[in-house]
């Protein structure tokens, strides 16, 4: 009997693997760079990031700030499918470290990646002062995409909501 359990043991041991549980593997697709909901994002000297958002059916770069809550574009082409927010508001100036920036508050279709809006309120930039072009427009921004949070910058809002007062919004 003694001579059986070296033997035993060693069946055990080569056995004993393919008995185990078995895993199936599959294979997940690679998002490719066409994909809708890949967002591409550019580093400047870690300091500023820049973004591709589509606005009123144009392509826009625009630099993500954490720091305010609002979306001003200076585009380079005319948009389409933009309707203003009220006769009332003509211009409002945003202001940032990199500098000032005016123009009419307009909505417009709105795309970022798979994300979209469709009546997304704006800033059309006409107007910039010479600090906030020498800043932005060197790395290709053509505007600024607030994501900050909470009451950090309410402009657009209490603007177009004074001016508005009892008015509603542009169908």
């Amino acid at each position: 009997m003694k001579g059986f359990t070296p033997f035993f043991t060693l069946v055990a041991l080569v056995t004993a693997p393919s008995l185990a549980s078995r895993l199936p593997l599959r294979r997940r697709d690679v998002l490719s760079s066409s994909d809708a909901s890949v967002i591409s994002i550019s580093n400047f000297n870690n300091v500023i990031y820049v973004t591709n958002i589509t606005i009123g059916g144009v392509e826009v770069p625009v630099q993500i700030d954490t720091g305010s809550t609002d979306l001003v574009v200076v585009p380079t082409a005319p948009l389409s499918s933009t309707v203003l927010v009220s006769d009332k508001v003509k211009n409002i100036t945003e202001e940032y470290g990199t500098g000032l920036v005016s123009g009419p508050v307009l909505v417009a279709p709105f795309q970022w990646g798979s994300y979209s809006v469709e009546k997304q309120a704006f800033v059309n930039g006409t107007s910039v002062s010479a600090k906030f072009e020498k800043s932005l427009f060197p790395t290709g921004a053509r505007g600024i995409f607030g994501l900050g949070f909470g009451r950090v910058n309410q402009t657009v809002v209490t603007t177009v909501f004074s001016a508005l007062e009892n008015d509603t919004m542009p169908a």
